[in-house]
């Protein structure tokens, strides 16, 4: 097959750019630097070619860049999809919803590695060829890795202090007064710059979402409106948000849970997953029409229902009202007209209440 290199001209700092020209340290950032290696050598010219291949009819053809690209279109321009990948950090990977943007290195945590499975899992399979019709997409997700929590504790000098308090109140309080990173502040500062919808800041711990211990509701979720007019004031709620899931690690709720299972509380970290709010807005409030969960088998089939069929529950508006139980649709998806309960159960049991975002009320006290 045929191939064509784009490429894009570099000049050294200090120079003019030109048409067809970059920062060097631009374009460095988004190609191998063996290629580049390979291409210069060891000699510095000033000029550096960069090559992106992709197919084309019988000639070789170049492509002059007039302005500087994103990776994402460099990749498409090369024939190369990272479609539903973890991607690094850059502007232009956060408004493609279709791939998890790393705010920081280390482990991504339980609840981040499931989201990034089932990312590549949705962006990488073609739901409409199996069912005609249906789309399938996730909530634009940017996940802080591990060493940003390890960073946070240490800076702060919290590791002794977290063990020897008992009162979570005064350990949110030390965790709301610390600092986060210089180099995490400012990747926040950029996401909050393209986002203006409500955003969801989740727990990740390490334990999270394991299967023999999945640690369901031991951590804390945070929902904020992002809708404050001073954008100093959103940027604090963000802050204080990803600084108080840190600290639910600490809280009683998770220590005595540490100690039933026989774990230690000093080998947990936490990554903190952002994810857009998934929903409308209805006058002061936000919220989905349909949110819940399903799971792959049915301990409890009835009728000509097989296990394997599996079951889900579904509610109006956040999903929080579901997974903690309240009274919901319960269904099978294979026979979802089947009635699984009596007239009277579904009377008694059928949704009343639903849980919603307050749009109203833009400025959160996370203390309160």
């Amino acid at each position: 097959m045929n191939r064509l290199v784009f490429f894009g001209l570099a000049l050294e700092e200090g120079l003019s750019p030109v048409v067809g020209a970059a920062p060097f340290e631009v374009l460095a950032r988004q190609i191998p630097r063996l290629v580049v290696k390979r291409l210069n050598g060891s000699e510095d010219r000033g000029i550096r070619y960069f090559p992106f291949v992709g197919p084309v009819d019988d000639r070789r053809q170049f492509l002059v860049l007039p302005q500087m690209l994103g990776i994402a279109k460099l990749r498409e321009l090369g024939g190369e999809s990272n479609t539903g990948e973890i991607v690094n950090f850059e502007e232009t990977a956060l408004l493609d919803e279709s791939n998890i943007v790393s705010m920081g290195s280390g482990a991504l945590g339980g609840k981040g590695r499931g989201c990034a499975f089932i990312n590549t899992l949705i962006y990488n399979l073609n739901f409409s060829e199996i069912i005609p019709e249906m789309n399938i997409r996730t909530p634009r997700t940017a996940i802080i890795g591990t060493d940003e929590f390890d960073i946070f504790m240490e800076r702060n000098e919290l590791k002794d202090k977290v063990h020897k308090e008992t009162d979570y109140e005064v350990i949110r309080q030390m965790f709301l007064d610390g600092d986060l990173s210089y180099h995490l502040e400012k990747r926040l500062k950029e996401l909050l710059k393209l986002v203006n919808r409500p955003l969801a800041v989740r727990s990740s711990s390490l334990l999270e979402d394991s299967t023999m211990q999945p640690f369901s509701g031991i951590f804390e979720t945070y929902l904020i409106p992002n809708n404050h007019p001073d954008f100093k004031v959103r940027f604090k709620e963000l802050k204080d948000a990803v600084k108080l899931v840190y600290s639910s690690i600490y809280s009683t709720h998770s220590r005595r849970y540490f100690e039933a299972i026989n774990f230690s509380l000093e080998e947990e970290k936490m990554a903190v997953v952002i994810q857009d709010v998934v929903g409308t807005y209805h006058q002061d409030h936000f919220y989905p029409h349909v949110s819940g969960t399903a799971q792959s088998h049915n301990y409890y089939p009835v009728a000509h229902m097989e296990p394997e069929d599996g079951f889900a529950v579904a509610g109006l508006g956040l999903g929080h009202y579901v997974v903690n139980g309240e009274r919901a649709y319960r269904f099978s998806p294979k026979y979802p007209t089947l009635e699984m309960s009596s007239l009277q159960s579904q009377l008694r049991d059928s949704q009343v209440e639903f849980m919603a975002l307050d749009m109203i009320n833009s400025e959160v006290d996370f203390v309160r």
